[in-house]
Protein backbone atom coordinates (compact mmCIF):
# COMPACT_ATOMS: atom_id res chain seq x y z
CA UNK A 1 0.00 0.00 0.00
CA UNK A 2 3.06 1.78 0.49
CA UNK A 3 4.01 3.48 -2.94
CA UNK A 4 3.89 6.53 -4.37
CA UNK A 5 4.34 8.97 -1.47
CA UNK A 6 6.30 10.02 1.49
CA UNK A 7 7.74 8.53 4.99
CA UNK A 8 7.09 11.68 7.22
CA UNK A 9 8.00 9.35 10.53
CA UNK A 10 8.40 5.70 11.72
CA UNK A 11 9.08 2.60 9.86
CA UNK A 12 6.83 0.66 7.62
CA UNK A 13 7.81 -2.40 8.35
CA UNK A 14 6.28 -2.79 12.08
CA UNK A 15 4.88 0.15 14.45
CA UNK A 16 4.26 3.40 14.28
CA UNK A 17 4.57 5.33 11.27
CA UNK A 18 3.18 8.52 9.31
CA UNK A 19 3.16 8.37 5.17
CA UNK A 20 2.02 10.93 2.64
CA UNK A 21 0.31 9.72 -0.69
CA UNK A 22 0.84 11.68 -3.38
CA UNK A 23 -2.46 12.97 -3.66
CA UNK A 24 -2.09 14.67 0.14
CA UNK A 25 -3.51 11.24 1.60
CA UNK A 26 -1.96 11.06 5.06
CA UNK A 27 -1.88 7.68 7.43
CA UNK A 28 -0.19 8.40 10.63
CA UNK A 29 -0.68 4.76 12.84
CA UNK A 30 0.15 1.75 13.18
CA UNK A 31 2.36 -0.34 10.05
CA UNK A 32 3.39 -4.31 9.71
CA UNK A 33 4.63 -5.03 6.70
CA UNK A 34 4.23 -1.84 4.78
CA UNK A 35 0.39 -2.47 5.56
CA UNK A 36 -1.56 -0.30 7.20
CA UNK A 37 -2.44 -2.89 10.09
CA UNK A 38 -3.84 -1.52 13.81
CA UNK A 39 -4.88 1.56 15.18
CA UNK A 40 -4.46 5.03 13.26
CA UNK A 41 -5.65 8.39 11.31
CA UNK A 42 -5.90 8.81 7.66
CA UNK A 43 -6.88 12.34 6.42
CA UNK A 44 -7.92 11.83 2.73
CA UNK A 45 -7.28 14.71 0.26
CA UNK A 46 -10.98 15.80 0.23
CA UNK A 47 -10.71 16.67 3.79
CA UNK A 48 -12.59 13.42 5.03
CA UNK A 49 -11.35 12.27 8.25
CA UNK A 50 -11.10 8.18 9.61
CA UNK A 51 -9.65 7.68 13.20
CA UNK A 52 -9.95 3.72 13.98
CA UNK A 53 -8.73 0.09 13.37
CA UNK A 54 -7.27 -0.68 10.39
CA UNK A 55 -6.54 -4.13 8.63
CA UNK A 56 -4.84 -5.13 5.61
CA UNK A 57 -5.30 -1.38 4.36
CA UNK A 58 -9.00 -1.21 5.03
CA UNK A 59 -10.99 0.25 7.58
CA UNK A 60 -11.87 -2.06 9.68
CA UNK A 61 -13.31 -3.00 13.88
CA UNK A 62 -14.51 0.64 15.04
CA UNK A 63 -14.01 3.67 13.99
CA UNK A 64 -15.44 7.10 13.45
CA UNK A 65 -15.37 8.56 10.32
CA UNK A 66 -16.11 12.71 9.82
CA UNK A 67 -16.75 12.80 5.65
CA UNK A 68 -15.68 15.89 4.07
CA UNK A 69 -19.67 16.78 3.59
CA UNK A 70 -19.71 17.40 7.79
CA UNK A 71 -21.69 13.58 8.39
CA UNK A 72 -20.08 11.61 10.70
CA UNK A 73 -19.96 7.58 11.45
CA UNK A 74 -18.88 5.82 14.47
CA UNK A 75 -18.99 2.18 14.84
CA UNK A 76 -18.18 -1.12 13.07
CA UNK A 77 -16.48 -1.68 9.73
CA UNK A 78 -15.15 -4.83 7.69
CA UNK A 79 -13.20 -4.82 4.84
CA UNK A 80 -13.35 -1.17 4.55
CA UNK A 81 -17.33 -0.62 4.56
CA UNK A 82 -19.40 0.10 7.20
CA UNK A 83 -20.57 -3.04 8.71
CA UNK A 84 -22.55 -3.92 12.18
CA UNK A 85 -23.69 -1.46 14.46
CA UNK A 86 -23.45 2.36 14.00
CA UNK A 87 -24.30 5.60 13.95
CA UNK A 88 -24.48 7.99 11.16
CA UNK A 89 -25.39 11.73 12.08
CA UNK A 90 -25.97 14.44 9.34
CA UNK A 91 -24.38 17.57 9.38
CA UNK A 92 -28.32 19.00 8.46
CA UNK A 93 -29.65 17.37 11.75
CA UNK A 94 -30.68 14.10 12.71
CA UNK A 95 -29.45 10.40 12.78
CA UNK A 96 -29.59 6.69 11.62
CA UNK A 97 -28.27 4.51 14.00
CA UNK A 98 -28.72 0.60 13.66
CA UNK A 99 -27.36 -2.13 11.88
CA UNK A 100 -25.36 -1.85 8.60
CA UNK A 101 -24.28 -4.57 5.60
CA UNK A 102 -22.18 -3.75 2.85
CA UNK A 103 -22.47 0.05 3.66
CA UNK A 104 -26.34 0.58 3.76
CA UNK A 105 -28.51 0.17 6.25
CA UNK A 106 -29.60 -3.31 7.06
CA UNK A 107 -31.06 -4.60 9.94
CA UNK A 108 -32.95 -3.04 13.03
CA UNK A 109 -32.51 0.57 13.41
CA UNK A 110 -34.11 3.91 13.82
CA UNK A 111 -33.91 7.40 11.46
CA UNK A 112 -34.54 10.40 12.71
CA UNK A 113 -35.02 13.77 10.97
CA UNK A 114 -34.40 17.49 11.97
CA UNK A 115 -37.58 18.23 12.74
CA UNK A 116 -37.71 14.99 15.05
CA UNK A 117 -39.64 13.13 13.41
CA UNK A 118 -38.44 9.09 13.73
CA UNK A 119 -39.16 6.28 11.92
CA UNK A 120 -37.79 2.93 14.33
CA UNK A 121 -38.38 -0.55 12.58
CA UNK A 122 -36.73 -3.10 10.40
CA UNK A 123 -34.01 -1.79 6.74
CA UNK A 124 -33.06 -3.41 3.88
CA UNK A 125 -29.88 -2.47 1.42
CA UNK A 126 -30.76 1.57 2.67
CA UNK A 127 -34.56 0.97 2.76
CA UNK A 128 -37.67 0.53 5.07
CA UNK A 129 -38.70 -2.52 4.62
CA UNK A 130 -40.79 -4.64 6.87
CA UNK A 131 -42.99 -3.50 10.27
CA UNK A 132 -41.93 0.05 11.69
CA UNK A 133 -42.97 2.70 13.50
CA UNK A 134 -42.89 6.42 11.87
CA UNK A 135 -43.75 9.26 14.56
CA UNK A 136 -43.96 12.85 13.66
CA UNK A 137 -43.50 16.01 16.18
CA UNK A 138 -47.07 16.51 16.88
CA UNK A 139 -47.47 13.35 18.15
CA UNK A 140 -49.22 11.21 15.29
CA UNK A 141 -47.99 8.07 14.44
CA UNK A 142 -48.65 5.34 12.26
CA UNK A 143 -47.18 1.95 11.75
CA UNK A 144 -47.50 -0.15 8.83
CA UNK A 145 -45.63 -2.51 6.69
CA UNK A 146 -42.86 -1.31 4.32
CA UNK A 147 -41.92 -2.47 0.88
CA UNK A 148 -38.80 -1.32 -0.97
CA UNK A 149 -39.25 2.20 1.53
CA UNK A 150 -42.83 2.45 1.09
CA UNK A 151 -46.06 1.89 2.88
CA UNK A 152 -47.02 -1.11 1.34
CA UNK A 153 -50.07 -2.84 3.95
CA UNK A 154 -51.99 -2.80 6.58
CA UNK A 155 -51.41 -0.34 9.43
CA UNK A 156 -52.34 1.59 12.30
CA UNK A 157 -52.59 5.33 12.29
CA UNK A 158 -52.97 7.73 15.55
CA UNK A 159 -54.24 11.05 15.37
CA UNK A 160 -52.59 12.80 18.60
CA UNK A 161 -54.90 15.66 18.51
CA UNK A 162 -58.23 13.82 18.24
CA UNK A 163 -56.63 10.99 20.22
CA UNK A 164 -58.12 8.57 17.56
CA UNK A 165 -56.96 5.35 16.39
CA UNK A 166 -57.88 4.09 12.49
CA UNK A 167 -56.69 0.97 10.58
CA UNK A 168 -55.66 1.77 6.96
CA UNK A 169 -54.15 -0.02 4.06
CA UNK A 170 -51.64 1.39 1.89
CA UNK A 171 -50.84 -0.21 -1.60
CA UNK A 172 -47.32 0.77 -3.02
CA UNK A 173 -47.40 3.88 -1.13
CA UNK A 174 -50.89 5.32 -1.21
CA UNK A 175 -53.30 5.42 0.84
CA UNK A 176 -56.04 3.10 0.41
CA UNK A 177 -59.76 4.53 0.50
CA UNK A 178 -62.05 2.91 3.21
Amino acid sequence: MASKGQLLSGSLKAGQAKFQWHNGTVYDGQWSKLNMQGEGTTTYSDKSVYSGGMQDNQRHGHGTCTYSNGDTYTGQWNKGVREGHGKLVFKAGGYYEGQWKNGMRNGAGVRVWPDGSRFEGTFVQDKKHGMGKLTYPSGDWLEVEWQNGVKDGSGTMYNAQLAETYERTWRNGILQAE
